[in-house]
């Protein structure tokens, strides 16, 4: 009785696919992405105004507004060079569209006199910078 053995091998066949474990990376780094997005289409926009005084206005609390809705905070006050004061203000990325040419900046603080008294909302939330958008 003569047996023959046969030569038979198993081989695996690997099937090429992404791991499931690549799944959570992927997805962070689209968040990631999605966040860095939306960081720099709704950043806000640094403008210089130019004063001749300074008088009530306070870094971090003096507010820019619009039609009495907070468009902006003043960040900075310089002295300017020739005259006057410079006031570096942050203005919210929903209210950029306000920003022209000849949009005009003033400052509201209380004024009494024998005649008439303005800006009595000042007394109690501080003196702030109203703006006017340009018209075109």
């Amino acid at each position: 009785m003569t047996e023959q053995i046969s030569n038979t091998h198993a081989s695996s066949v690997k099937i090429k696919s992404i791991s499931p474990i690549w799944f959570l990376p992927i997805v962070v780094a689209m968040l990631g992405f999605w966040i860095l997005f939306q960081n720099v289409t709704n950043a806000n926009t640094t403008i210089n105004i130019h004063f001749q005084h300074a008088d009530s206005i306070i870094v971090d609390k003096t507010r820019i507004r619009y039609k009495g809705v907070i468009v902006g905070t003043v960040k900075r006050v310089e002295l300017d060079s020739e005259s006057g004061v410079n006031v570096i203000a942050e203005i919210e990325a929903h209210a950029k569209f306000m920003l022209r040419q000849g949009t005009q900046f003033w400052l509201v603080s209380p004024k009494a006199s024998l005649t008439s008294i303005s800006g009595l909302d000042t007394l109690f939330s501080g003196s702030y910078i109203n703006l006017t958008p340009e018209t075109r």
